[in-house]
């Protein structure tokens, strides 16, 4: 029979107690960064026997490299989104955290000679892993025009992108890029915010293509969204 195992933290003295209470019996800590978690462990067979497992609970560095997240990579049908989230993987945003999952929202595309024009709002998340969830641990959007040029292997590449600016500058910007082509200014001043719908698809595929357990992604003070 199994064993039941619970864990808590170090200064939960309350939890430790009733654990202690109902048979089970400290075998070991787990270090994190923040504190230590106290592992217990009871028998469901019998709970007055003693019985403890010694868990192998000492994590090493080479432990830690092969508990790291894959990379994402986009994986649908639509050209011009894996070529807007593999230009995205590719640059250095700056953000922390553990896996970047890109969530590009176009708004308009225009073919231009051998070339298509693309009006998008670059978004960037990023996450680190909270048992079944993905915690958000940064992010932020890049409002874009985008050329991309037909290659070789009936996809596009980026060869010119122009970004607003931060500030006084955001606005400016966009209007500029805009001025020209049909699309409205409006889509990324009223709607930039609109990228749930995308960000979560993108998560979705990048859990399903792993096979990774999450089942909700977070954003710091906001409830969980279900995958």
């Amino acid at each position: 029979v199994l064993p039941l195992r619970a864990d808590t933290h170090a200064d939960n003295k309350v939890m430790q107690h009733l654990l202690e209470k109902n048979g089970f019996v400290r075998c070991g800590n787990i270090t994190l960064a923040d504190g230590t978690y106290q592992l217990y462990t009871c028998s469901l067979k019998d709970r007055t026997d003693g019985k403890t497992e010694t868990l192998a609970l000492h994590q090493t560095e080479d432990t830690r490299e092969t508990q790291k997240l894959p990379a994402f990579a986009y994986t649908g049908n639509d050209k011009i989104m894996k070529t807007l989230c593999d230009y995205m993987c590719s640059q250095d945003y700056g953000y922390s955290g553990e896996v970047y999952i890109p969530a590009p929202v176009v708004y308009k595309t225009v073919e231009e000679d051998d070339s298509v024009v693309v009006f998008a709002n670059l978004w960037s998340f990023t996450y680190n892993p909270n048992g079944n969830t993905l915690d958000c641990e940064g992010g932020g959007e890049q409002p874009s025009r985008l050329k991309l040029k037909p290659d070789k292997k009936g996809g596009y590449t980026v060869q010119e992108h122009l970004e607003a600016g931060d500030g006084a500058e955001y606005q400016k910007d966009i209007e500029a890029f805009c001025n020209g082509y049909p699309v409205s200014v409006s889509k990324f001043t009223e709607e930039g915010k609109n990228y749930e719908k995308i960000r979560k698809e993108l998560v979705k595929m990048y859990v399903d293509d792993h096979g990774l357990d999450f089942k909700y992604y977070k954003d710091y003070g906001w409830d969980p969204v279900s995958l």
